[in-house]
């Protein structure tokens, strides 16, 4: 209605649907554009113990696509976890550092 009022013709249908389908298109690149900046912004507003989690979550996952048991998975990250603690006790006293410096010498001599 609006286009008799204007005067306004259309060409043809084809031509209409070629632009909503370019649109369409520009529309979803649009929205896709958007999501993942609203993703970014979501996962930077994070404290910093949930951004942990959250990456802790994504690497079990891609473990365990890619095959390995749940099991190995359960033991590398209780590994990991111990791992942290030895170095989170490496700073705590001069005697546990010096326990704790021994032993990484002791292990990384294995490598050699």
């Amino acid at each position: 209605m609006e286009r008799i009022m204007r005067g306004a013709q259309l060409v043809g249908w084809k031509a209409n649907e070629l632009v909503q389908r370019a649109t369409k298109l520009k529309n979803h690149v649009s929205e896709v554009g958007m999501r993942t900046f609203k993703r970014k912004t979501k996962i930077s507003a994070k404290k910093e113990d949930e951004w942990a989690r959250r990456i802790t979550a994504i690497d079990t996952r891609r473990c365990l696509d890619v095959g390995m048991l749940p099991e190995n998975v359960q033991h590398k990250r209780q590994k990991r976890d111990a791992s942290h603690d030895n170095y989170r006790q490496f700073f705590s006293s001069p005697v546990q550092s010096a326990v704790l410096e021994m032993s990484h010498i002791r292990h990384s001599s294995h490598i050699f």
